[in-house]
């Protein structure tokens, strides 16, 4: 067993005893690390990659092989004829045939090994966007249903108003639309939960836990500025070290494929017996064979392994501008995102105030149900939109470990709940 599985399946012990009902986000991104069946799939790969490497270089060795043949003929003065002929070879030149394949299946288990970092990561970023976005959507529904309670208490007081004014019906029509509207945000906030929650159950591979926790206490990004963050995006990076092991890889079937058109000697030791002819005698040879004409076998196999090189090279120009693009972008949303925390938090307690205000003077007789109905709906709309900037700030700084290929480090080098930085949401509603 792997070190990293090893490691990983003793956190997730720790972080999930056994008949604890909550999950926090920690745990659920440990125990997918654990257990989720891509990470599995990159293991085996990497396994089948080293199981290669010993393939290639057998080839180095003395191979001995043993055949038989038994031959039954119709004339009976022939006596039936039992061949048996043990032969052990060895390559003495090859052409660099032999050695290039070895190089290419060690370039692939380092490229293996690189992948199975990258999945690790993947799976991590996949279980903190899942877990991140039900925990959104779980507040989104608090903030409905609240957001539906205050409507009803303007619906219900217009009933009683109407009862006693029926010229007030208009009113209570246009609360009713709003009470309505107020319902549709809220199915759709649960609808948008449940799908959330069965990202998570699949990431679990078990139902999701009964609310979500944790969420302050994710891993921090360690770097000051988007310059620091950039000078890690360098050849140890996970994408970039593997698309170099690939380029090397790649180079050694440049090399494979040169060594077709080489000379190749064998040396041979042999024994061939045939019972009631001879004793069988000993046969030591010395192949040597040049190709000569091959109708452009080897050309073309040269051509196929320098363009996939080149391939490789551009891939790997365009892997460095990505990863660049993408580590930028997730900084700028990090940080802006953290800003309209800030500022929606400011007019959610602003709105707070004016809602509490507006209800008093609606019912003195000075503010109509418009002005009512309106800053209940500033209302909610501030709540959401520092929720959905709260959630993009936890997004980003997930991308932007990621990006990095740091994500799944930075949760097993945190066994313990971290207190984070990260801004929190204000929900308070006025009474």
């Amino acid at each position: 067993m792997s070190p990293w599985r090893t490691r990983i399946g003793c956190m997730a012990a720790v972080l999930w005893p056994l008949g604890c009902p909550a999950q926090s986000l920690q745990q659920t991104v440990v125990t997918a690390l654990a257990q989720y069946p891509s990470i599995a799939s990159s293991q085996y790969k990497t396994r089948s990659a080293q199981a290669d490497v010993s393939r290639a270089r057998g080839a180095h060795w003395p191979q001995l092989s043993w055949s038989a043949t038994w031959s039954d003929y119709n004339n009976s003065a022939l006596p039936d004829r039992w061949v048996q002929s043990p032969v052990l070879s060895l390559n003495l030149w090859s052409g660099g045939r032999i050695q290039s394949d070895v190089e290419r299946a060690q370039a692939q288990v380092k490229a293996s090994q690189q992948q199975e970092h990258l999945t690790r990561d993947e799976v991590a970023l996949l279980g903190s966007e899942a877990y991140l976005q039900w925990a959104h959507h779980s507040q989104m529904v608090a903030l409905a249903r609240t957001n539906l309670l205050a409507h009803e208490k303007i619906l219900q007081d217009f009933e009683t108003i109407s009862q006693v004014d029926t010229g007030r019906r208009i009113d209570l029509n246009q609360a009713q639309v709003r009470y309505d509207n107020a319902r549709l945000a809220l199915i759709r906030s649960e609808t948008d939960m449940r799908v959330a929650a069965e990202r998570v159950a699949r990431v679990l591979m078990a139902p999701p836990p009964a609310e979500p926790s944790g969420l302050d206490a994710s891993p921090p990004v360690p770097y000051a500025s988007l310059a620091q963050a950039q000078a890690q995006l360098n050849d140890q990076h996970p994408a970039i070290a593997q698309l170099l092991a690939q380029c090397e890889a790649a180079q050694a079937s440049v090399r494979y494929a040169q060594s077709q058109s080489a000379p190749t000697v064998n040396l041979t030791h042999s024994k061939s017996t045939v019972p009631g002819f001879t004793q069988g005698q000993f046969v030591t040879q010395l192949q040597l064979n040049l190709p000569l004409i091959d109708g452009g076998t080897a050309r073309g196999a040269v051509g196929v392994a320098t363009a996939n090189l080149q391939a490789l090279e551009a891939d790997l120009a365009e892997t460095r501008l990505l990863l660049q693009e993408q580590l930028r972008a997730a900084w700028t949303s990090w940080e802006w995102s953290k800003t309209r925390v800030d500022l929606g938090q400011a007019q959610t307690q602003t709105a707070q105030n004016l809602a509490s205000g507006y209800t008093q003077q609606f019912r003195a007789g000075r503010r109509s149900l418009l002005d009512l109905l309106n800053i209940q709906s500033d209302l909610y709309t501030y709540q959401s939109n520092t929720a959905i900037a709260l959630n993009e700030y936890r997004l980003s700084q997930m991308r932007i470990l990621a990006s990095l290929g740091q994500l799944a480090q930075a949760y097993m080098a945190t066994p313990t709940a971290l207190t984070s930085a990260a801004p929190t949401a204000q929900t308070t509603q006025p009474e």
